[in-house]
């Protein structure tokens, strides 16, 4: 017996937005697939599986729902009155059909791949971006048509038209790439027109706190009275010592934490790392039994709401720099880099796929020793 029904993915949005996906169900196992939109919990019905009337869109997301099963239902039934075994390798094989045209095989990439949200929310911009660009024949684009002076045109637009910074037209131009050397690589193509492709970066500004405005930062927060503030530095310090990202400590468990070491998958690469857990690390980590629940850090306010408090501790600080949480992780690089530690060894810490993205950090402190010395040239 095979059920399909629209849910709520679990996961909300800093904004209160949830991913619709639609559930199919066959002997227990089951398979969920981004239908592509995204509400509130207010705006769902979860017993009908539909959107509410009061919803500006109920009547345009309700239809995707409902094309959706109409298209779904017809495929298992073929698979069922053929006499075939059901699996889901072979529903997506027969429900994203014509994988020639780009639209849908984005769609079914995005389905493979199962990305994180905020990965999965980058796509879908790439995808706007690219919809928009190529106009009213998107829908019927197939993607051998794609070739390398439309990739090229569309870098183009992006730099001029949509006036993307250099490092955000090169994210996009990866993404799409990605989608095209999968299609290639599953022989869908014969030869990905991005190979050709040159990529411009740009080195922007990476702030980040010495181990000087670290101390700062550990002591206001040591000797804060107010409780809000405390809630906010006290994740961040926590990740200034470990170098994970805000996604990856609002995930943290207990369960993570094997001894003096934390195992986890990281939230935007699914990959698995191991950080050392610190004496400094330690200090963020409340070892009450009493008040410990699942989460390491219950409770965490939003990742926008810890910048705010960032900005108002780096003025009482006197820490003159752009603090967000993220600037947290380019502590952890750089103070580790300063302290000897070798470049392979932190590039593993952080999760980062390559030694070149970590090679920045380098640059940095080398930069940094540079302006230092500059200092000698003020002696009389």
């Amino acid at each position: 017996m095979t059920s399909i029904k629209a849910i709520l993915h679990s996961y909300e949005k800093q904004d209160g937005l949830r991913t619709i996906l639609m559930r199919i169900t066959n002997n227990r196992k089951v398979g969920r697939y981004p239908l592509g939109h995204y509400i509130k919990a207010k705006d769902f019905e979860s017993k009908k599986g539909l959107v509410k009337k009061s919803h500006t869109n109920h009547l345009q997301i309700n239809h995707a729902i409902k094309n959706f099963i109409d298209k779904a239902e017809k495929v298992i039934f073929d698979i069922e009155t053929s006499e075939t075994t059901f699996s889901f390798q072979l529903f997506e094989e027969l429900f994203f059909e014509n994988k020639e045209y780009f639209n849908l095989y984005f769609k079914d990439y995005l389905v493979r791949k199962n990305f994180g949200s905020g990965t999965h929310r980058h796509y879908l911009s790439v995808e706007r971006k690219f919809k928009q660009f190529v106009g009213a024949n998107y829908d019927n684009l197939m993607i051998n048509d794609i070739d390398f002076k439309m990739l090229n045109d569309f870098q183009t637009h992006l730099s001029n038209d949509l006036k993307n910074a250099t490092n955000t037209v090169t994210a996009n131009l990866k993404k799409l790439c990605s989608v095209l050397n999968d299609a290639s690589l599953r022989d869908v193509i014969k030869q990905s027109p991005c190979s050709k492709l040159k990529y411009k970066y740009e080195e922007g500004q990476r702030d980040y706190l010495n181990q000087e405005e670290l101390q700062k930062l550990e002591n206001y927060y040591n000797s804060s009275e107010f409780e809000r503030i405390k809630k906010a530095l006290k994740p961040y310090l926590f990740s200034c010592y470990t170098g994970l990202s805000y996604i990856d400590v609002k995930n943290l468990k207990f369960s993570d934490i094997d001894g003096d070491m934390i195992r986890i998958i990281r939230h935007k690469t699914s990959k698995p790392i191991m950080i050392p857990l610190s004496k400094f690390a330690k200090v963020y980590i409340d070892d009450n039994q009493e008040v410990r629940s699942n989460l390491v850090f219950p409770k965490l306010i939003s990742n926008q709401k810890i910048n705010d408090y960032l900005k108002v501790a780096a003025d009482h600080t006197g820490i003159k720099k752009n603090l967000t949480f993220h600037t947290s992780r380019h502590t952890f690089a750089t103070i580790s880099l300063s302290l000897g530690i070798p470049i392979e060894y932190v590039k593993d810490l952080l999760g980062h796929s390559s030694v070149k993205v970590t090679e920045i950090y380098a640059k940095i402190i080398a930069s940094d020793k540079k302006e230092q010395m500059l200092k000698w040239n003020n002696l009389k």
